[in-house]
């Protein structure tokens, strides 16, 4: 199967605290049953944050606790799709996979994590 991720892999995206950040993953080729989800960071910054202090200070390796997986909803056949509003500030990564249905392998679109960067309202 054949992925493509809105916002693509690898790219850098700009937004303002406060907005939806939408990302859509589409399959081109024979689908079969499973569901899509999206890893990320976002709104993670906090526990980031900990990981970060704790890994400087005390020499504790850092967990990763941050990431989630976001349940994506297929509005489509072969295309999912979901919104993750932007509550934070920082700079955070994202990339999403289809899980099939009866386990195997997680199958990832080509390339490197996409970027956001969440800037506060009042710079807009």
């Amino acid at each position: 199967m054949i992925f493509t991720q809105t916002p693509p892999c690898g790219s850098h995206v700009l937004r303002w605290k406060g907005d939806a950040l939408r990302v859509v993953l589409e399959v081109q080729g024979r689908r079969r049953p499973g569901r899509a989800m999206l890893r990320t960071n976002l709104g993670g910054a906090a526990e980031e944050r900990c990981e970060t202090i704790a890994a400087i200070e005390n020499g504790v390796a850092p967990l990763a606790r941050a990431w989630r997986d976001i349940p994506m909803s297929e509005t489509a056949p072969g295309r999912w799709e979901c919104a993750v509003e932007l509550s934070e500030v920082g700079v955070f990564l994202g990339k999403a996979f289809f899980a099939p249905d009866g386990g195997g392998p997680l199958e990832w679109p080509d390339g490197e994590n996409f970027h956001v960067k969440v800037e506060p309202e009042y710079t807009r």
